[in-house]
């Protein structure tokens, strides 16, 4: 048998002797913290609100540690919510019964807002803490320092037009006079700006604003939102022109609250999903529990995106559809005609 040179038995017994030192040093190598899965759910039964399993009560604080990934998994249960993690990112808007989810990286320790972008001024909002003290995963303040006390104040800033017909905006939602649906016991505060055209803002009992012209500062006054109910906003001068909304207390959504654009019997696909902008599906699908039979806001995106049927609206008929159907028909008597005068027609 062949013997070692000296230098192999010398770098053999080197190598042996560093060995613990390597194994010691991959030891102590931090290794990566493990990915925080967060189950989030949105719900409108109960007024607007999040919950997150393996935590209490609605919108909890969630306690985050820092340099961590975090994988969410959002389902609106009920209603049409997204998931909205502030400087992390956020999910598109979906309906009730679907899925969808986002991931991102906590880096160091701060505060954060989640929220609902269709209701989060219905108080549909909480916080992320990314701190150290949550090195655990994922974590929560005590169920107490969450569902006590009244839901988060609400701010409603109003503005009055009169460039396209009389109307309100609200900052936050979509579309002219959103209904708006507000949490019981909330703190609100409204303020008004009439920016074309003379307007005030009149909620009846809960509170009103002098009329004014785009000149006037801002005016604003406060109210605490009622138990259950119903109420109407109004312009004063243009009610009568279809310049009014409504709010709607606790857990009774309509159809076109929280910034979802409802025109008629039908809505524009494009606030779910921009590649079906211009699309429309009947308002029934926002309804929950949709319809038995009936299809679901997923399927109108489905066909909008496959350009299968059912996510176009009907248009109205034009001339050239009964072009054909009509060079038909006359053809037709022409060929009777033919046939009449040489067969039966004598001079």
């Amino acid at each position: 048998m062949a013997r070692r040179s000296a230098p192999s038995v010398l770098f053999l017994i080197a190598a042996l002797s560093l060995a613990p030192f390597a194994f010691a040093q991959d030891a102590d190598a931090p290794s990566s913290p493990t990915p925080v899965e967060l189950t989030v759910t949105g719900h409108d039964d109960d007024g607007f609100y999040f919950t997150v399993d393996g935590l209490t009560g609605k919108n909890p604080t969630i306690r985050l540690p820092p340099d961590t990934h975090v994988v969410v998994t959002f389902t609106s249960k009920s209603g049409v919510h997204n998931f909205n993690a502030d400087a992390f990112g956020k999910t598109e808007i979906i309906g009730g019964g679907a899925t969808t989810s986002l991931e991102f990286d906590t880096a160091s320790e701060g505060t954060f807002e989640y929220w609902c972008d269709p209701h989060k001024g219905s108080g549909m909002k909480g916080v992320i803490e990314v701190t150290s003290a949550a090195a655990g995963g994922a974590g929560e303040t005590p169920a107490e320092a969450v569902d006590d006390g009244p839901p988060a104040p609400v701010t409603l800033a109003f503005h009055g037009w009169d460039d396209d017909g009389f109307y309100f905006t609200v900052e936050g939602y979509e579309g002219h006079n959103p209904t708006i649906t507000i949490q019981p016991g909330a703190e609100v505060t409204v303020t008004y700006v009439s920016d074309a055209g003379v307007h005030n803002l009149n909620m009846g009992d809960l509170g009103k604003v002098n009329i004014a012209d785009p000149s006037a500062a801002m005016q604003t006054f406060t109210f605490t939102a009622p138990a259950s109910g119903e109420s109407e906003y109004w312009c004063d001068p243009h009610k009568g022109s279809g310049m009014k909304g409504k709010l709607v207390f606790g857990s009774a959504p309509a159809p076109g609250g929280g910034g979802v654009v409802v025109t008629g019997d039908s809505i524009d696909l494009g606030q779910f999903d921009a590649a079906c902008t211009g699309q429309s599906a009947p308002a029934m699908i926002l309804d929950d529990p949709t319809p038995v039979g009936a299809p679901r806001l997923s399927d109108y995106i489905e066909a909008c995106k496959t350009g299968t049927s059912g996510a176009s609206p009907a248009r109205p008929a034009h001339m050239a559809d009964y072009a054909i159907p009509g060079s038909l028909v006359l053809i037709a008597l022409g060929i009777v005609g033919f046939v009449w005068v040489n067969k039966f027609y004598k001079p």
